[in-house]
């Protein structure tokens, strides 16, 4: 296998785009639960978007269901049912209850909240979809180290994902 432009090239030939989303009317392509890796260290898991708060590629998501084949972006009333807990990094731009792929591993781009500061650690933030520094007590939510101090507008950062 070869790595791309977030490309998963299997042995076999064919072309695998972490980005690509499906609706929930064309339904999933691959198996819920699904995780795939990549030769640099990326780890993907396949699962189904939850809620009506539009996705960004970046955002945080938190599980939505038990078996974490399910994830939302939506901590402040959606489906989450672990608000504080790790589900993934959206990678597309999934529609409600459409499926994708979120990044479990490796080195991702996540949306934060303009206080992250390069090489601490980061933990899913109250916010929807956002990532932000880890406070006492807070060490079991941590999901990944930030590799540079948030920026821009949205804001941004590069964290290494601890890889669930």
């Amino acid at each position: 296998m070869s790595f791309s432009n977030n490309l998963l090239v299997p042995d076999d030939g064919s072309v695998l785009a972490f980005a690509r989303v499906t609706t929930s009317a064309q339904g999933p392509e691959y198996v819920l639960g699904e995780t795939r890796e990549t030769k640099d260290g990326k780890k993907y898991r396949y699962v189904q978007f939850k809620d009506a708060v539009t996705y960004v590629a970046g955002q945080v998501c938190t599980p939505a269901n038990i078996t974490w084949t399910a994830v939302t972006n939506d901590v402040s009333g959606g489906s989450s049912i672990a608000a504080t807990s790790f589900g993934g990094i959206c990678v597309g731009v999934p529609a409600q209850n459409g499926y994708g792929w979120v990044q479990i591993g490796g080195v991702a781009s996540v949306r934060s909240d303009g206080s992250v500061a390069a090489d601490e650690a980061v933990v899913p933030h109250s916010v929807d979809g956002e990532a932000d520094t880890m406070a006492a007590g807070e060490e079991h939510l941590v999901f990944g180290r930030a590799l540079e101090a948030d920026s821009g507008s949205p804001v941004y950062c590069s964290v290494l994902l601890n890889g669930f």
